[in-house]
């Protein structure tokens, strides 16, 4: 099946595939979804979008190693969570120290990836995980500005089942 295919179909909820290969897709939707649902006001279900980024995270440290620090995804996706709320705020100086916290975690989880898997391509994946942040900021400000959103989410796609096949390979 062309990674494209299969993409579309595990995005679009027809595809039948493992929790792995399907968990970068619904992280990025879940994180997409609280940006969305944050910035409508009185909107019922914000918390519970939070509370599905959150056992998504709690969801990769089971199907990591148990060697590898549990609550390190849940980390990650705090400071996102964190990210879209200091924008929603319009609090410039927490939308940078959290965007230099992002950038501080990636570096961090790479390195303790790195140490577990001694062969694994950690220069790919570090390069893979900031993509992965960077569109996610790119999408928030998509979000706040109103702009055609697109080619971000075709590129986030991409992004995500690039990190498919190296989650599939390496873990």
């Amino acid at each position: 099946m062309a990674k494209e295919f299969l993409a579309t179909k595990i995005t679009s909820g027809r595809g039948n595939a493992s929790p792995k290969a399907t968990w970068w897709f619904r992280h990025y939707e879940s994180i997409v979804r609280y940006l969305v649902f944050s910035g409508i006001p009185n909107v019922k279900g914000t918390e519970e979008v939070r509370m599905e980024a959150m056992d998504l995270a709690d969801e990769w440290d089971r199907m990591r190693s148990t060697s590898f620090p549990k609550g390190a995804m849940g980390r990650h996706v705090t400071l996102e969570l964190g990210l879209v709320d200091a924008v929603r705020r319009k609090d410039s100086h927490a939308v940078g120290t959290i965007g230099d916290l992002l950038v501080e975690d990636v570096e961090k989880q790479v390195n303790q990836l790195g140490a577990l898997e001694l062969h694994m391509p950690k220069d790919r994946l570090k390069r893979l995980i900031e993509e992965h942040v960077a569109l996610f900021t790119e999408r928030v400000r998509h979000s706040i500005e109103g702009t055609d959103k697109t080619g971000c989410d075709e590129k986030a796609r991409a992004n995500a089942m690039a990190l498919v096949d190296f989650t599939i390979e390496w873990f």
